[in-house]
């Protein structure tokens, strides 16, 4: 019952922060942020469509992971929507920071399996959909600006945020233990299949 109490709580900090992202999204009078026109926003919404040939399509390679241009694309719309600078550039290096520390959880016997995960969403959901009508509020703000169904969204939720964010503390901690610091983005190695591909995405960033 503890565990279950603990992993609501920590489930409703993710989304807090999300909904933090959104909240600098979103401007006052309801629109966009600074940087972002309402036709970027309805150019994200079409980033994320029902086409299973993102998740096949290759990206890049970070270590020995192979990455879709579904997992980038769902990257770069959350730094897109938080408005973060350089949001192409954030999503890669955020890609290589998650993939290696969730391949450090593997090596150390401690990533959750697909039960865990699955468990993991079911309460995180649980707790947003009753969080109250400030909850409601910004999930609604976060599936608009993605252009995303509840049910879609979660599937990406647990598909490529989850597992990440079950043992990114944990990592964090053990790594201090062994007076191991983690890597940044810039230092994992990695590579990029299609830089024109990527530079479609990138624009004027650098």
């Amino acid at each position: 019952m503890e565990n279950k109490k603990r992993i609501a709580a920590i489930g409703f900090a993710l989304i807090v922060i999300v909904g933090g992202l959104m909240f600098m999204f979103y401007s006052k009078d309801g629109g966009l942020g600074r940087q972002n026109s309402q036709s970027m926003k309805d150019d994200i919404k079409g980033l994320l469509v029902s086409d299973e040939k993102l998740a096949e399509a290759p990206f890049g390679q970070v270590l020995s992971e192979e990455i879709s241009q579904e997992e980038f694309i769902w990257e770069y719309s959350l730094c897109l929507l938080g408005d973060l600078p350089e949001p192409a550039d954030r999503a890669w290096q955020n890609i290589k920071k998650k993939t290696y520390v969730e391949g450090f959880a593997k090596n150390e016997g401690i990533y959750p399996d697909e039960e865990e995960i699955k468990s993991f969403v079911s309460v995180t959901r649980e707790t947003v959909e009753n969080g109250g009508a400030d909850s409601e509020k910004l999930m609604k703000k976060l599936l608009d600006g993605l252009g995303m169904t509840e049910e879609r969204y979660w599937d990406f939720y647990e598909k490529y945020e989850a597992g990440y964010q079950m043992v990114a503390d944990k990592i964090e901690k053990l790594a201090d233990e062994k007076g191991y610091k983690l890597p940044s983005g810039e230092s994992i190695t990695a590579k990029i299949y299609d830089q024109a591909y990527y530079d479609k995405f990138a624009g004027g960033e650098r």
